[in-house]
């Protein structure tokens, strides 16, 4: 889905501090990606928009190890609406 936003939580608060964390935003296919990333850890997560809830992963975020010129795909996240505080 189009307008999402992906975060790369790098103090691990499970939020993302637009000024001082990377974010990018998911196109019209629900693609999105982050570029010249260093080798290391992420904590990628993703920020729902009102009503729903991220059911894929499970824990909410994705935790990512990469090595030197890894390409990694299919990261994705799944989102279920919900009404009035029960799933739809």
């Amino acid at each position: 889905m189009a307008w999402w936003k992906i975060c790369i939580d790098t103090n691990n608060n499970d939020d993302c501090e637009e000024n001082s964390e990377s974010f990018t935003v998911t196109n019209n296919d629900g693609y999105y990606e982050f570029q010249s990333l260093q080798t290391g850890k992420y904590k990628i997560l993703e920020i729902p928009h009102q009503n729903w809830i991220v059911t894929n992963p499970h824990n909410g975020y994705y935790n990512i190890d990469l090595s030197n010129w890894q390409v990694l795909t299919n990261q994705d996240f799944w989102n279920f609406k919900v009404k009035g505080g029960k799933k739809k």
